[in-house]
This record gives structure tokens, C-alpha cells and sequence, in this order.
């Protein structure tokens, strides 16, 4: 993904098939989303249709999910290292 990221230009629409592949954490997912926001370039997924940029509701979507996955993700690393 970092390097479609300085390739694409204003009006561009950067498509994923799974927004898991677009970014490793939420924080790093605000980072691109924040980048590509400031060059004009949307970001839509193949597999999670409300998943477009361009759209007030597609961005607050992508950001309340990427907090839950990332809230869903902590516990299970700890249920991980306790198993260990």
C-alpha cells in the first residue's frame, strides 16, 4: 500500500479488496486516509460497499470500524501472550 499511496492523484478513487489490506492499524489507517484526503483521492473497498471516502457516511463508517477492530484486536493479543 505505500507505494500506490504516492501514486495516485487528485479525483483518483484507490480500491481495495479488503480494508484490512489497507492498512495495519487504525492509526496507521488515519494516516493514508488523512494523506489521501489531501490529495482528493477517494478509497473504496471491493467487499465492504459502504466503504467510500468520497461520502460523509463511508468516512464515518471506516473510522467507527477501524476503532472496533482495533478494540476487537487488543484482547486477543493478551488472550495470546497469556496462553504462551
Amino acid at each position: 500500500m505505500k507505494r500506490a499511496v504516492p501514486t495516485t492523484q487528485a479525483r483518483d478513487v484507490l480500491l481495495v479488496t479488503r480494508l484490512d489490506r489497507l492498512a495495519r492499524s487504525n492509526r496507521d489507517l488515519l494516516n493514508i486516509l488523512d494523506t489521501l484526503g489531501k490529495k482528493g483521492v477517494g478509497i473504496r473497498s471491493i467487499r465492504a460497499a459502504w466503504a467510500y471516502t468520497k461520502t460523509p457516511h463511508g468516512r464515518l463508517m471506516l473510522r467507527v470500524f477501524g476503532v472496533l477492530a482495533e478494540f476487537e484486536r487488543e484482547p486477543i493479543l493478551a488472550w495470546m501472550g497469556e496462553g504462551l
